[in-house]
């Protein structure tokens, strides 16, 4: 519940803090006297910034959704989301409406109308904006002079961080409390908002160009260094709070999960056996004791040597003359691809996946079984892991 509690807070406190800057960057403009609009425009200006971007990021994210629905080649998506981007930060600026908050509306639209594609839009579009976050920051870098650091610059940085963290703990926790929010909520919410950094950042910056000139330098620099020092102590916070409540590895994901569990941890330790010279009546007999779909056939030295699946079994009725003649070593079918049990299970199922493999034998560097993989039980041991950590999560709540 706490992750769950921070991530929706998150959003939420984004999306507010761009509606209050639209309505207090029209009240200040007017306070300093920068623009000649009445009272009435005054009031409507942040109302036509806000509905606008909203309206723009809305329509965009609804035709973003129906694009990539329509085309899945990862080329196409990639292009249709950056386009996409650039067009509602055009247009926002065209028609001079907030053009984060229409960004923000954009993603916003595109999660909820499609949760499963969306993810992997974010996840191209993540990896070809690296450069851009670098770049973002070192503008901003670019515009933080240290001669404009004064005592009073000092001093107001040191009230707005103290005021800023002061409020985010005292309303997180009695916001918590009114809505009888789970014990853990209520004891670590307030560790995890300490940190700034995007939309914080990014207001700065339109707030310089806003207002330009000493306060504009102020603000930045003010935004700059307190962005600076809480994310020092922020990510310490949050991996502190998210321990003590208990939910450290609960999102975690297939590619996480198998990534970390070895073969060895799920593999068939004790795997019937089946020596090359055993004839096809006692083959038989164990097929019949066992639910096994496929058996490793071994020699004298316990080396692998082949698998006898039941596809090789249906060939010898095809010769029920001389199937009493036939041994192990003659239906057995040669194995082509092995593992070794300290590999990953990610390795296993990339092995599965590229080959379209059933089974994987166990094998050490002499070629002797240790276990038996097959690609049912792989699954079902991590759809059970998975269902574990969910059940965990929920007896949380």
């Amino acid at each position: 519940p706490l992750t769950t509690t921070v991530l929706g807070i998150v959003g939420m406190d984004d999306g507010l803090a761009l509606i209050l800057f639209a309505i207090a960057s029209s009240i200040a403009s007017r306070v300093l006297g920068q623009n000649t609009e009445t009272i009435i425009q005054t009031i409507i200006h942040p109302i036509y910034e806000i509905g606008g971007a909203i309206v723009i990021g809305g329509i965009a994210g609804l035709s973003l959704t129906k694009l990539i629905k329509k085309y899945s080649q990862k080329e196409r998506m990639l292009a249709f989301s950056l386009g996409a981007v650039l067009l509602v930060l055009g247009l926002s600026l065209a028609i001079n409406v907030d053009m984060l908050l229409a960004a923000m509306t954009l993603g916003i639209v595109v999660v909820n109308r499609a949760p499963r594609i969306s993810r992997e839009v974010f996840s191209l579009v993540a990896g070809f904006a690296a450069p851009i976050y670098v770049l973002f920051f070192v503008l901003v870098g670019a515009k933080f002079d240290l001669h404009n650091i004064t005592s009073t610059v000092i001093l107001i940085a040191v009230i707005y961080l103290i005021a800023r963290t002061t409020g985010k703990m005292v309303g997180a926790s009695f916001g918590a409390r009114i809505s009888a929010a789970p014990v853990t909520v209520r004891k670590y919410l307030p560790f995890c908002l300490f940190s700034q950094a995007g939309v914080a950042i990014g207001l700065s910056i339109v707030a310089y160009h806003a207002f330009p000139g000493e306060i504009g330098n102020l603000i930045v620099i003010v935004i700059t260094t307190s962005t600076f020092i809480v994310q020092l102590i922020g990510p310490s916070s949050v991996k502190y709070a998210v321990t003590k409540a208990g939910e450290v590895g609960l999102n975690i994901t297939e590619e996480d999960l198998m990534r970390e569990v070895l073969v060895a941890d799920a593999m068939d330790k004790n795997p019937p056996l089946i020596y090359k010279n055993t004839p096809l009546r006692e083959i038989l007999e164990i097929f019949s004791d066992s639910d096994y779909l496929y058996y490793p056939v071994i020699n004298s030295e316990n080396k692998l040597t082949g698998v006898i699946t039941v596809e090789s079994i249906k060939y010898t009725f095809m010769h029920a003359d001389a199937g009493n003649l036939f041994l192990a070593d003659d239906i057995m079918e040669p194995v082509r691809i092995k593992i070794s049990a300290d590999a990953s299970l990610l390795e296993a199922s990339d092995l599965f996946e590229k080959y379209n493999l059933d089974y994987l034998p166990v094998v050490t560097d002499e070629l002797k079984i240790t276990g038996f993989l097959e690609r049912r039980i792989l699954n079902k041991f991590i759809s059970t892991k998975i269902l574990e950590a969910k059940e965990k999560a929920k007896s949380l709540g």
